[in-house]
């Protein structure tokens, strides 16, 4: 049997469900469902984008109804925080910014774990007689799977946008230590580079978040030895581009005027932002009204569409914490799928007789992801690809 030992930590705000929902817990299904999304992300330049070969292997590691039990049985070691409710936020527009959802018009909406929060992951690998996948090889993936998430990803909801983020602090295989937490700024960035230079990426676009040519890694640092100030830095950056602030005027006006016009009127286009995530609403308090934004293919609604960015909050040995942001794209809609927009019907409307939009999305700007990019490459230095 192989063991994978984890010793880790949560760095920023940890808004996870536990067997209560309205309770927030750090547990091992949600780490092991967090785990999964990584190792697909690996997984795709491996088997050169075959989806049925991906979905083979994960059965064969994680259990299926076809390969039985789970390969990977997983605990968590820790002492329970007590959840709190504390506006940790107060005065700190970009963490507002970054936390919609949990935190709506300045107040939280749910109970969360507070940071710092130390805790040690095991892994058992079960053998598995007569497998082609040795011990040996699953937790290669594995590790590979943890190393991704402890510089990219997070636990939770809005993870991806920094909170509940996931830090490696030293991971041992059989007790042979394979990744050490990131002494400085430029150990981290050698190895996110030495991560990904060592994955097989796909060449084309993939049909789910994955790693291929397309990704790129960015990092920034404040020097701050508190995460929040650097996550609110993040967060005050992300708006000033998307939405404009005060003396930085929103540079998608043109976006807004269009949902303006599609309140009453039927529009050929859609805004440039939806890129980074759907569902993309508008409000506009001085008509009272809201412009959904979503995707729709025939009778299919696409509610929503993850942003393919993730913040990561990084904690670094010398005491100090980095932002690492990855773009990490996949097709945006399924073919054929479109744009729909339509004025939301308010609370107790019998009848709604705006008009609906639907356009076809921008191929081009979907595959060059310009608006995200342009973004990044303004406020974040590159380290990937170099």
């Amino acid at each position: 049997m192989t063991i994978l030992e984890a010793d880790f930590r949560i760095v920023t705000p940890l808004f996870m469900g536990g067997a209560d929902p309205k309770e927030p817990a750090l547990r091992a299904p949600g780490i092991k469902g967090a785990l999964r999304f990584w190792w697909r992300a690996a997984a795709l330049g491996r088997h050169n984008g075959n989806l049925e070969a991906i979905k083979e292997e994960e059965g064969k590691i994680f259990g299926s109804t076809k390969h039985g039990q789970s390969r990977v049985i997983m605990e968590v070691s820790q002492k329970d925080p007590d959840p709190v409710e504390d506006q940790f936020f107060k005065g700190c527009q970009g963490l507002i910014y970054l936390g919609y959802g949990p935190i709506e018009k300045g107040k939280l909406t749910r109970k969360y774990l507070k940071p710092p929060i130390k805790a040690k992951l095991h892994i058992n690998i079960l053998p598995r007689g007569n497998d082609e996948l040795p011990d040996s090889k699953v937790a290669d993936q594995l590790s590979s799977a943890l190393m991704a998430m402890g510089l990219f990803g997070g636990l939770g909801s809005r993870s991806r946008r920094g909170f509940g983020s996931f830090n490696l602090l030293n991971l041992k295989s059989n007790g042979v230590s394979i990744f050490e937490q990131p002494a400085s700024l430029d150990d981290l960035k050698k190895r996110i580079t030495d991560l990904l230079s060592g994955i097989d990426r796909s060449r084309n676009l993939p049909n789910y978040t994955a790693f291929s040519s397309e990704t790129s890694v960015y990092v920034y640092s404040n020097r701050s030895t508190d995460p929040l100030k650097t996550s609110d830095e993040i967060g005050k950056r992300m708006q000033q581009y998307r939405v404009g602030t005060r003396g930085h005027p929103c540079k998608f006006s043109s976006d807004t005027d269009l949902a303006r016009k599609a309140l009453s009127k039927r529009v050929d286009s859609h805004p440039d932002r939806v890129f980074f995530g759907l569902p993309h609403n508008y409000h506009f308090l001085e008509l009272e009204a809201t412009l959904e934004v979503k995707g729709r293919s025939n009778d299919t609604n696409y509610e929503r569409r993850a942003s393919p960015l993730f913040i990561h909050i990084q904690e670094l040995k010398n005491g100090e914490y980095a932002a690492v942001v990855a773009l990490i794209p996949a097709i945006f809609l399924p073919e054929g799928a479109r744009i729909f927009m339509k004025r939301q019907k308010k609370e107790g409307e019998s009848r709604q007789e705006s008009p609906e939009s639907e356009v076809q999305v921008d191929e081009d700007a979907a595959k060059s992801l310009k608006v995200i990019r342009d973004f990044l490459d303004s406020n974040f230095e590159k380290v990937f690809p170099e």
